[in-house]
């Protein structure tokens, strides 16, 4: 199975090589002027589907050329352990469009998918407050909070994960909550990567409602993940006479 990721790969540079993909995503500028993402920040912007994109979001397209061009990518992000794997074993560059697909697929199952985010850009993001997203007083639940800011902080270190590693694991989080919102309100959310080492990345995430006021303050440590090897157990007991 492995072999088969690898042709799909070489394929894959082959593709980067002979052409240039089109952007599928327009970038929000930061103040600087640039509309790259930036070494160490990795934000995620989520949208509810029946939500059009903000005026301070920008707006997304995507091509069929470029569906076709990734679908070997789709493929791969089915099983991202072998994808990382191959990825390491080619030593391939993959770009934050070719991301941005994968992730988008990957937010198509699980928690991300039951709170109806989707992945609109590499950079920062967007949730729109909705019924289920509540608690029984009214307010946003403090879970829905959190699962914005850990799915924001979890893509980015897929990401970011260092050569031989194939996924990772949340071990600690926390998350100091400064205010609420009711349904209908649009929160925004971004992660920045704080600490990147071989064995954790800390990651942060700041969650605000659109008239910038801060609802919430979130870090996680990630323990990043390694393939087993297999060793040989010495039995010290033998040593003694």
């Amino acid at each position: 199975m492995l072999n088969r990721f690898n042709n799909i790969l070489f394929r894959q540079c082959q593709q980067q090589q002979q052409q240039q993909y089109k952007s599928i995503v327009s970038f929000v500028k930061s103040s600087s002027g640039s509309g790259s993402v930036s070494k160490n920040e990795y934000g995620l912007c989520f949208k509810s589907n029946s939500m059009s994109c903000s005026g301070s979001i920008a707006s997304y397209s995507t091509s069929n050329d470029i569906a076709a061009n990734n679908r070997n990518i789709f493929d791969l992000s089915k099983d991202m352990r072998s994808f990382l794997e191959a990825k390491d074993k080619n030593d391939m560059k993959v770009t934050n469009e070719q991301w941005l697909q994968l992730l988008r697929s990957r937010a198509n199952a699980g928690l991300p998918a039951h709170m109806n985010f989707e992945i609109i850009s590499l950079e920062n993001g967007v949730m729109q407050v909705k019924d289920y997203h509540m608690a029984a007083n009214g307010y946003i639940h403090a879970a829905s909070l959190i699962t914005l800011a850990d799915t924001a902080c979890g893509f980015g270190c897929f990401t970011q994960l260092p050569k031989g590693s194939y996924g990772f694991t949340t071990i600690e989080l926390k998350t100091n909550f400064l205010g609420t919102s009711k349904s209908g309100e649009l929160l925004k959310c971004e992660a920045k990567l704080i600490h990147s080492g071989r064995s954790t990345q800390v990651w942060d995430a700041v969650i605000k409602t659109e008239s910038d006021k801060t609802l919430a303050l979130f870090r996680c440590t990630e323990m990043i993940l390694y393939p087993t090897s297999t060793t040989t157990t010495t039995n010290t007991n033998s040593n003694k006479k």
